[in-house]
C-alpha cells in the first residue's frame, strides 16, 4: 500500500495514544515478532462434538520439552442446542439438564507432549474404584465418574499431579441409599505420574470437598499442597453418601502430601467464623505454603488483618494450614477477580500477587520480599485500559522469570457478534433435581463465597495476551498478543462452567499459554508456545 496522508494521520493517532499510554506506537500497533518467536497456536482438543476449556498446563523441569496439558469437556454443544435435546435445552441454575442425566456429561482429559508443545496425544487416566479413597474404609467410590475442575502441577524431580472434582450427578442409584441419597457424592480425586505423563496412578481422595480445586508444589521441599472449596467431613469429601451433605463449616480447605497417597488433614483458610474462600488461591516456595483471599466486613478485615473492609489478605504457613501468619494486601482493596499469588522459587519471601482492578480493565500487581510484611507496587500491565479484562493467571518459571497471561475483550466495534441459540431455558421444578442443584455447592454456593472464576465472561470476542517480568513483577515486558485472532464470544447458555479459567507454565526459555476458544465453532482447548525473547520491554527497539 502506498504512503498516503490518510496513513501518516493513522500513525500519528497511534503514536499519540501510546504517548497517553506510556507505551510505544509499536506495542500500541502489537509488537511485531520475528517469523522465528512468533508464538505458535494449537486447537489441541480438536472435538467440535464436545466443548473443552479451563486447561491447565504444567512443564517437566528436569526435561522441559515434557509438557502435560489437562483440560475438561462438556457435551453441551451447538448442535445440541439446535436438535432440541432436552438434555441441552433444559437449564437449573445455569447447568444443563444433561450433566445429572448422562453419564460423562462433564469429564477431564490428559494430553501429554515430549516436543515443547509442537504434537501432543491424550492419554487414559484410572478412575476412582471400589474401596479406594482412605485408609480403613469400605465406601464404594466407583460412582464418582463425573470429573470437573481440572488441575494439575509437577515436582521438581519431575512428577506430575492431577487433581479434579470426583463427583456423582444422580445418573445411577447407589444400592442401599436410594434416589435422593444418591444424588451427588464426592470429592477431590488426585493422581500421579512418574513417567512423563505416559501413564498415572490409581486416584486417591484427599479429603477437600467438591469444587475447584488448586495444587501448587513446593519445588525445594516436594511438597504438594491441593485446596478446594466446600465443606469436609461428610459426603462432599469423602464420596460416602452415608455421611452428613454438611459439616465443617463453609471454607476453601487446604491438605498437603508427599506422595499423592497420604494427605494431611483439611485446614481452612480462613478462621475465627469466617470464610477465606472468596477469590483465593496458593503458591509455595522453600516450605512456606501463601494463600489470598478478598474479606468484604468490617467484622472479617478485622480478623484476619486488623483493616477496614474491603480487604485482601496474604497469609502464609509453614504447617500447611494448621496456623497462618496473616498480613493485608495494600493497593488491591477494590480489585475484582481471582486473587493471584505466586511464589519466586529461587528468592526466598517473594511472592508476587495480581488481580484486576475495580473496572476490570487493568491487571494490578504488588511484589513482597518478606513473606507481606512490605509490598512494593501495585504495577499496572494491560494490553488496552478501556477493554475488559477476565480469566488472568500468574506463574514463574524455575529461575524466576514472571509471566501474567489474560483474556481481553475486544472493543465493541470489533466484536463478532453474539452467537445465537435454539435452546429455550426452562427452569426445572422437580424436587429431586432441586434438591441435586441446592446440594451442588458449585452452583448455588450452599453459603459459600461463589468462587470468582464461575462468574460469567463478560459478552464479546477475546484476545489472549501475556507479559513477562524480570523483577518479580515490579515491571513488566510490553504486553504480546498469544492468540492469533479472535475468539467469537461464549455461547450465553453456557453459565455452568467447563471454561472458568486460562493458564500460563513456564520453562526457563519459553512460556506456555492455554485458554479456551470458540473459533472451532464451539469452545476448544487451545495452547500457545512462545520464546522468552519474544517479549520486549519499553526502550527496547528490537523488531
Amino acid at each position: 500500500m502506498p504512503f498516503t496522508h490518510r496513513t501518516a494521520v493513522s500513525r500519528l493517532a497511534v503514536a499519540l495514544m501510546a504517548a497517553c499510554l506510556g507505551i510505544t506506537a509499536a506495542a500500541a500497533h502489537g509488537r511485531r515478532v520475528a517469523d522465528g518467536l512468533k508464538p505458535t497456536q494449537l486447537d489441541i482438543t480438536n472435538d467440535t462434538t464436545h466443548r473443552y476449556g479451563e486447561p491447565e498446563i504444567a512443564v517437566n523441569p528436569t526435561n522441559p520439552n515434557n509438557l502435560v496439558y489437562y483440560v475438561m469437556s462438556n457435551m453441551l454443544t451447538y448442535k445440541c442446542e439446535a436438535s432440541g435435546n432436552s438434555n441441552c435445552t433444559k437449564f437449573s441454575n445455569g447447568a444443563p439438564n444433561g450433566e445429572f442425566a448422562t453419564a460423562g456429561w462433564i469429564s477431564t482429559h490428559v494430553f501429554v507432549s515430549f516436543d515443547r508443545g509442537r504434537s501432543w496425544r491424550a492419554v487414559n487416566f484410572p478412575s476412582i474404584p471400589a474401596y479406594r479413597g482412605f485408609t480403613g474404609e469400605s465406601t464404594d467410590h466407583s460412582d464418582l465418574i463425573s470429573r470437573g475442575d481440572p488441575m494439575v502441577t509437577v515436582t521438581a524431580g519431575g512428577t506430575f499431579y492431577i487433581g479434579w472434582d470426583a463427583m456423582h450427578l444422580g445418573f445411577q442409584n447407589i444400592p442401599g441409599y436410594g434416589v435422593i441419597g444418591s444424588l451427588i457424592d464426592g470429592g477431590i480425586a488426585v493422581s500421579k505420574s512418574t513417567d512423563g505423563g505416559r501413564t498415572w496412578s490409581v486416584p486417591v481422595l484427599t479429603g477437600t470437598g467438591v469444587d475447584r480445586p488448586w495444587m501448587t508444589t513446593d519445588l525445594s521441599t516436594g511438597a504438594v499442597y491441593e485446596a478446594s472449596s466446600g465443606f469436609v467431613n461428610g459426603s462432599m469429601s469423602t464420596g460416602n453418601p452415608a455421611l452428613p451433605i454438611f459439616s465443617s463449616p463453609p471454607d476453601r480447605y487446604v491438605v498437603s502430601s508427599r506422595d499423592g497417597v497420604s494427605w494431611t488433614a483439611p485446614e481452612p483458610l480462613g478462621g475465627g467464623g469466617f470464610s477465606g474462600s472468596k477469590g483465593s488461591f496458593m503458591a509455595a516456595a522453600y516450605g512456606r505454603l501463601a494463600a489470598t483471599f478478598r474479606a468484604t466486613t468490617n467484622a472479617a478485615c478485622e480478623f484476619f488483618v486488623s483493616a477496614a473492609a474491603p480487604c485482601v489478605v496474604f497469609e502464609t504457613s509453614t504447617d500447611s494450614g494448621m496456623d497462618w501468619t496473616r498480613h493485608p494486601v495494600p493497593g488491591l482493596a477494590t480489585s475484582t477477580g481471582t486473587i493471584l499469588v505466586a511464589a519466586n522459587p529461587v528468592r526466598r519471601g517473594t511472592f508476587t500477587v495480581s488481580a484486576l482492578d475495580a473496572g476490570g480493565t487493568r491487571n494490578l500487581v504488588v511484589v513482597t520480599h518478606d513473606y507481606g510484611s512490605s509490598w512494593t507496587g501495585p504495577s499496572v500491565v494491560t494490553d488496552d485500559p478501556g477493554t475488559t479484562k477476565f480469566k488472568t493467571w500468574i506463574n514463574y518459571a524455575p529461575d524466576g522469570v514472571l509471566a501474567l497471561m489474560w483474556r481481553s475483550v475486544l472493543p465493541t466495534s470489533s466484536a463478532t457478534g453474539t452467537p445465537t441459540s435454539s435452546a429455550t431455558l426452562q427452569p426445572d421444578t422437580d424436587t429431586a433435581q432441586a434438591l441435586l442443584i441446592r446440594r451442588h455447592c458449585g452452583y448455588l454456593g450452599c453459603g459459600l463465597e461463589r468462587d470468582a472464576n464461575d462468574d460469567p465472561a463478560p459478552p464479546g470476542s477475546y484476545q489472549v495476551w501475556a507479559a513477562v517480568s524480570n523483577d518479580s513483577g515490579k515491571s513488566f515486558s510490553l504486553p504480546l498478543r498469544i492468540s492469533s485472532a479472535p475468539s467469537p464470544p461464549p455461547d450465553p447458555n453456557m453459565l455452568g462452567g467447563t471454561d472458568d479459567t486460562s493458564v500460563v507454565a513456564l520453562s526457563n526459555q519459553d512460556v506456555f499459554v492455554g485458554w479456551g476458544d470458540w473459533r472451532p465453532g464451539d469452545v476448544a482447548g487451545f495452547f500457545s508456545a512462545v520464546k522468552l525473547q519474544a517479549f520486549h520491554y519499553p526502550g527496547d527497539h528490537r523488531r
